[in-house]
């Protein structure tokens, strides 16, 4: 699934870059989240709400298709179905977030958070729990660095998100040794 979730986010992210003129490439790609107006915002909460609300929804059929499809067969879940929509909300996320604020710091909040809640969790609830909040954390601290410093917001919400990630490995190492040595 994961390698799925990979190619509708880079062919979300390709088929949103056939649609803006070539002077909005580097913006698309880099994004400007300190120039987005009032109704994006709006309608990316909406939609973002409406993303969330299916996702919740689907959850519990989605990690059961995760952890053994032949279980969900089993249990009478649409496999296709379920995968369908867990991969449309893929898609619209990619959408929303490569109109907002670039292909680049998209991917960078749809991947990173996830990579080092996987580090640092040791369950499912923590898992999700730790990638919503180490992708809000960088999003916020990347903006406050924007006011302080005046560089593009976008690159240091990666910057942040990526040293959340090597502290991340660090933790895990560091943990993984006390498992060896205890």
């Amino acid at each position: 699934m994961e390698a799925l979730t990979a190619v509708v986010f880079a062919s979300g992210v390709a088929f949103s870059f056939l649609f803006l003129p070539i002077d909005q490439a580097e913006t698309a790609l880099v994004g400007d989240i300190t120039k987005v107006s009032g109704n994006e915002v709006l309608f990316s909460v909406i939609l973002s709400v409406v993303v969330i609300l299916v996702v919740r929804e689907i959850y519990s059929k989605i990690t059961l298709i995760n952890i053994s499809e032949d279980l969900a067969k089993a249990e009478g879940v649409n496999i296709k179905r379920y995968n369908f929509l867990y991969l449309l909300s893929v898609a619209t996320i990619v959408a929303l977030g490569v109109k907002v604020v670039g292909g680049l710091l998209t991917a960078a909040l749809v991947a990173i958070p996830v990579c080092t809640s996987r580090n640092l969790s040791k369950n499912l609830s923590q898992y999700l729990f730790y990638s919503v909040f180490f992708g809000i954390m960088s999003a916020f601290f990347g903006i406050l660095l924007f006011k302080a410093t005046g560089f593009l917001a976008g690159p240091l919400i990666i910057i942040i998100n990526t040293l959340f990630f090597l502290l991340s490995i660090f933790i895990k190492t560091i943990r993984e040794r006390k498992g060896i040595l205890s």
